[in-house]
């Protein structure tokens, strides 16, 4: 609807009373009142308070947003694209590291092995350089799969 064109609206009431009490002597007055109302109305305004100004105001906006929508789109696009990058490339470099710390402790593991053959070490030493391999290797096998995941989510995108 146009700000600047009047307005017309129309109206219909009906008003209907029967039998109402008389309060001076107690006796109903058979009095019917029907009145009727038919009519239109014309309005035009003269000031909206500046809220066209605004309405039109924000409607430029839209366009202007809309507009520069897909270009934000492929901006956010390659910026994820390049965040699965620098993701991939540093769980690849955890993983290089966490596998470099696993056979480190294989070789641990491995003397450890000797010392216990030897007499040099007790057994209790022994199991918690084992527990701590299985916990690396566990760690490492958890890292594997985040880089397969990180790497799966490259070639989709």
């Amino acid at each position: 609807m146009s700000v600047c064109l009047p307005k017309v609206d129309h109206f219909a009431k009906t008003d209907y009373a029967v039998l109402s009490e008389s309060n001076y002597d107690k006796a109903f007055n058979d009095q019917r009142k029907d009145k009727t109302f038919i009519g239109f109305t014309l309005t035009l305004n003269l000031f909206d308070g500046f809220n066209t100004t605004v309405v039109v105001n924000t409607a430029a906006q839209r366009i202007v947003s809309a507009q520069a929508d897909p270009d934000i789109t492929l901006e956010e696009q390659r910026k994820e694209v390049g965040d699965v990058m620098r993701l991939l490339e540093d769980s690849e470099e955890d993983l290089l590291i966490e596998r470099k710390h696993l056979d480190l402790l294989r070789m641990k593991l491995d003397i450890s092995r000797d010392k216990v053959r030897l007499g040099r070490m007790n057994v209790v030493a022994f199991k918690a350089i084992e527990t701590e391999r299985d916990v690396q290797k566990l760690d490492v096998e958890r890292r594997v799969e985040q880089v397969l995941t990180v790497q799966e989510l490259q070639s989709i995108q």
